[in-house]
């Protein structure tokens, strides 16, 4: 299977035409695919929102970071897969990603887990793998080895996992723990090679303008009073 460059997919609807209204499907310079209701040259072709999301692409978003990621989950003993799976669904292997929050990076330090880490620049591709390892690996030691309860305080904070005795009952922390988590057997099952959004991953939101939103990252969206699904309107 091919591996994936299209992430987020913007499909620029008003919520009044949910009844199938024609869009295009625009390929940018960056090869990534724009889904809109605006006619933006002769590269457009007729997409409708009732058809499925578009097919899977080529992708090497993470050929640059592997051998980096081989050597520091060797170094802390972390599953490769494991922390494969974790920057693909916290950033898609981009680095300089930044979270509303504020988290930042390959692995989305935040600020304090950036200083506890010893993360003097978290936008720097090792220094953030070192530092997101390590924070990792320190939490798979504390729940001794449970990749949910590990996942779930990566996301949510220890101190979420212990009121709540185990996976805080947040929409987001859920839905990212099961996300990390597919990608990782996706990843044992198939390889690197594999690296690739299937339809299936694709969620989308109606966002508070009416506008409708694909992304293959709906636990960033769910929780975010903005956004609903379309079947709530």
């Amino acid at each position: 299977m091919r591996t994936l460059l299209l992430l987020f997919a913007f499909l620029l609807l008003p919520a009044p035409a949910a009844t199938g209204a024609t869009v295009y499907n625009c390929p940018r310079e960056d090869g990534t695919m724009m889904l809109t209701n605006l006619y933006d040259g002769p590269a457009c072709t007729i997409f409708t929102r009732d058809d499925p999301p578009p097919p899977s692409v080529g992708d090497g978003r993470s050929r640059p970071y592997e051998e980096a990621i081989a050597r520091v989950a060797a170094k802390y003993d972390v599953e490769t897969n494991l922390l494969r799976a974790v920057i693909k669904c916290e950033s898609n292997f981009n680095s300089m990603a930044i979270s509303r929050a504020g988290a930042q990076g390959l692995m989305q330090l935040m600020p304090e887990t950036a200083r506890l880490r010893q993360v003097n620049d978290p936008f720097d591709a090792a220094q953030n793998m070192e530092g997101g390892t390590r924070h990792l690996k320190y939490l798979l030691e504390k729940y001794e080895g449970d990749k949910t309860l590990a996942l779930a305080a990566y996301n949510a904070g220890e101190g979420a996992v212990r009121r709540h005795g185990g996976v805080p009952p947040y929409k987001e922390t859920q839905n990212y723990v099961k996300v990390v988590l597919d990608h990782y057997d996706r990843y044992c099952t198939y390889g690197t090679g594999d690296d690739a959004i299937t339809r299936d991953d694709i969620q989308s939101f109606v966002r508070s303008d009416g506008t409708l939103q694909f992304t293959n990252q709906p636990w960033k969206y769910s929780r975010d009073s903005e956004y609903r699904r379309p079947e709530e309107k």
